[in-house]
This record gives C-alpha cells, sequence and structure tokens, in this order.
C-alpha cells in the first residue's frame, strides 16, 4: 500500500499501534487516517473516537478498514464519526481515490 500511495505523491506515515499514531498526530499532523477496525492495543472505533474529540485534529478524515462490514459496523463507524468506511480486502487504487476525495 505505501508504494502505492507513494507513486501518487502522498506521503505516508506508519504507526505499530494506535497509540503511537495518535502520538505521532502532535508531531506530524495528518491530512487523513486509515486504520484497521481491529488492532492490538484498542480498536479502530476508539482511534476515530479519539481524533474526532481531540480539538486540533477533530477536522482529520478517518477512513476505516474492516474485513467485515455489516449494519453493526456501519452502525459503530458513523457512531465514532468515521467518515467512510472500506471492505477489506481492496484494490489500492479504490483506496487511494477515496483518500484523494478528503484531501
Amino acid at each position: 500500500m505505501k508504494i502505492a500511495f507513494r507513486r501518487e505523491n502522498i506521503t505516508v506515515i506508519t504507526a505499530g499501534d494506535a497509540a503511537s499514531a495518535i502520538a505521532q498526530f502532535e508531531q506530524t499532523p495528518p491530512d487523513a487516517v486509515i486504520t484497521d477496525v481491529i488492532m492490538p492495543d484498542q480498536d479502530g472505533y476508539s482511534v476515530c473516537s479519539q481524533i474526532k474529540q481531540h480539538p486540533q485534529f477533530s477536522a482529520t478524515p478517518v477512513i476505516l478498514m474492516s474485513g467485515v462490514v455489516n449494519k453493526n459496523v456501519a452502525d459503530k463507524a458513523v457512531s465514532v464519526g468515521a467518515d467512510e468506511l472500506i471492505r477489506k480486502p481492496f484494490q489500492p487504487q479504490e483506496l487511494i481515490a477515496r483518500v484523494k476525495s478528503f484531501l
């Protein structure tokens, strides 16, 4: 995915877990955030909620990815303020197009 984004001149910053990702925001505020719903330390819903509640980052678009997309997942994504929900697997160009629509 990184390579596909770089080909489109989109800089990618990665993090191993949610806590380090949020910590990075202070130094390098993102233009958009892509996160999986399922992560080791906290889920993507929690990350999205934290981003949307932070005054400095509340307008940052958040795209959640999930292997399962149903009404419950979609409702929860909406409730935490996600801007987009994308079902895995997906084509890199599909995700790039969605990210570009927010930039």
